[in-house]
């Protein structure tokens, strides 16, 4: 946590100076460190249960995160913390493969005093590869989500405003990529994240 928190205040110098297309993320493509890369960590409450290792030239990819979940019980993510500015538009993104199991994009955050704010934005990743009822007795229309082993790109919106309005503005972003309670094997690339110069809708 506190290298997280150390990244952060570096983070906060950068963001004075980065314009609305700059990444935020530092390592966005985990391409430093070996097993948890750099500026990354990995956050489960049976951390003891997932497989995490970075891959190289990985189906066209220079590197990727492969995450690997043997119980339904837990979740388990790769966590980045970000500085923000408050009451703006962001998007994150980032490529995903997946061969089962649901998957989660996970925005929360914390305010100046590192305190948490009431925010909470998701995307679940879904994949029915190899599930044992489809097609046979559960059509894929009836599915949600993908039954293809292929890259995709995973996107979430969101307005740095807490939905407490009583809430401190919000200064930091805490990005969760990951296994969300199910048995799951998954690949991230390529993350995202910038500031978003006017509402995603215009």
């Amino acid at each position: 946590m506190k290298r997280l928190f150390a990244a952060w205040g570096v983070g906060a110098f950068f963001l004075m100076h980065a314009d609305a297309q700059t990444n935020l993320l530092t390592n966005p493509d985990f391409q430093s460190g070996e097993g948890t890369p750099a500026d990354w960590t990995f956050e489960s409450g049976a951390p003891e249960t997932f497989e995490v290792r970075r891959v190289t030239n990985y189906f066209g990819r220079s590197a990727a995160m492969e995450i690997r979940s043997l119980g339904a019980d837990t979740s388990g993510y790769l966590v980045q913390m970000v500085p923000v500015k408050s009451s703006t538009w962001h998007r994150f993104s980032v490529m995903v493969r997946q061969r089962g199991g649901r998957g989660l994009l996970w925005i929360n955050a914390l305010d100046a005093r590192r305190q948490p704010v009431a925010f909470d934005v998701r995307e679940y990743l879904i994949s029915f590869l190899g599930h044992p009822l489809v097609p046979r007795f559960v059509s894929k229309e009836r599915m949600r989500g993908s039954d293809r082993e292929e890259w995709r790109e995973a996107v979430v919106n969101f307005f740095t405003k807490s939905s407490d309005s009583n809430a401190a503005d919000i200064a930091c972003v805490k990005v969760n990529i990951g296994s969300y309670f199910s048995v799951s094997h998954m690949w991230f690339s390529d993350a995202r994240l910038i500031q978003l110069d006017k509402p995603p809708s215009e």
